[in-house]
């Protein structure tokens, strides 16, 4: 891949300087994510550090930079381990002695997301890294100066882009955002002021589930709407000893009162064998009839449904862990 000047420009500094804190400011959806990726493949490829450690504070977002992280030929786990890793405040705090092994075990780069609105969680943490080893190396990002705190500015770029907000609107900016910057993907979707399942087209419907099953680890083919057989969505997960899974998802855009009914489940079925998939999943903003309720509860190994109750809860907890 490619970088724009201005992230070149990053790295190349970054890569000669041995300052232990540094400071990335560059605007949302700019390609902060790749950018610091780089910076740390780098670093390790010159035996700086031996690994990368990514903290931020949603699991989407842990996810999308392991995503990201393969796009340049990165390997990150988003488990506590030895080798490099994405992980969240959050889970942090539950394995604080997994956490500390981290950090002792290996010299590492701890790349911090989203500096500027968890400042103090953020320093304090990068402190206690450094208390426990010294070797580490700590690069905040942020998409806006952060002041009053004791980073390392040296490496302050991509504060002019605060300043063009433009650069978000070029359509070659906008392909390689969608495919690098977890922000402008679905965490920013979801964020967004005013945003309802009420408000998206069946497409958009159809394109936020295969976002919401990406971000939970999924290889997805997303259908192109026409002739695809009754299949929206491919959804394929490697469950380690148990081998590949293959779900196939239809999504059912309806308003509340528009319930699916038994015959939509059974087409599904219908699909699901002839396709050989694992199991076949119904999606809806709606709910399900009694009838089609009973024949999923009834097949429950080959079917399964998410309605609008199931729908929210999934997105919850992707915003909110």
């Amino acid at each position: 891949m490619q970088l724009r000047s201005w992230q070149q420009n990053f790295v190349d500094q970054y890569l000669s300087s041995d300052a232990q804190k540094s400071l990335l400011v560059a605007m949302t959806g700019t390609g902060k994510t790749i950018t610091a990726l780089s910076a740390a493949k780098g670093k390790i490829e010159k035996g700086d550090v031996s690994r990368v450690v990514v903290v931020s504070d949603r699991k989407v977002l842990q996810y999308q930079w392991a995503h990201v992280a393969r796009e340049i030929g990165m390997e990150i786990d988003t488990a506590f381990g030895q080798r490099s890793a994405s992980l969240t405040y959050q889970s942090i705090t539950r394995c604080k002695k997994e956490f500390e092994d981290v950090v002792t075990g290996q010299d590492s780069i701890f790349i911090f997301d989203a500096v500027a609105k968890l400042s103090k969680k953020t320093e304090d943490l990068g402190e206690e890294i450094l208390d426990q080893n010294p070797n580490s190396k700590l690069l905040y990002l942020s998409s806006m100066p952060v002041r009053g705190r004791t980073f390392d500015w040296t490496h302050e770029f991509g504060r002019e882009f605060l300043y063009q907000p433009e650069i978000i609107r070029l359509p070659e900016t906008q392909i390689e955002i969608a495919r690098y910057s977890p922000s402008i993907l679905l965490l920013e979707q979801l964020r967004a002021p005013g945003f309802s399942l009420e408000g998206l087209s069946w497409r958009q419907f159809e394109i936020l589930i295969s976002r919401l099953l990406e971000a939970d680890g999924y290889e997805i083919e997303l259908m192109n709407g026409t002739k695809d057989g009754g299949v929206d969505i491919v959804a394929v997960k490697h469950m380690k000893e148990a081998g590949l899974y293959k779900a196939l998802w239809q999504a059912k855009k309806y308003k509340a009162s528009n319930k699916v009914g038994v015959s939509a489940i059974r087409e599904l079925a219908d699909v699901r064998n002839e396709f050989g998939a694992s199991k076949g999943i119904l999606v809806t903003t709606s709910f399900l009839t009694r009838g089609a309720l009973d024949r999923v509860y009834r097949d429950k190994y080959m079917l399964g449904k998410v309605d609008r109750n199931d729908l929210d809860n999934w997105i919850n907890r992707q915003l909110f862990g």
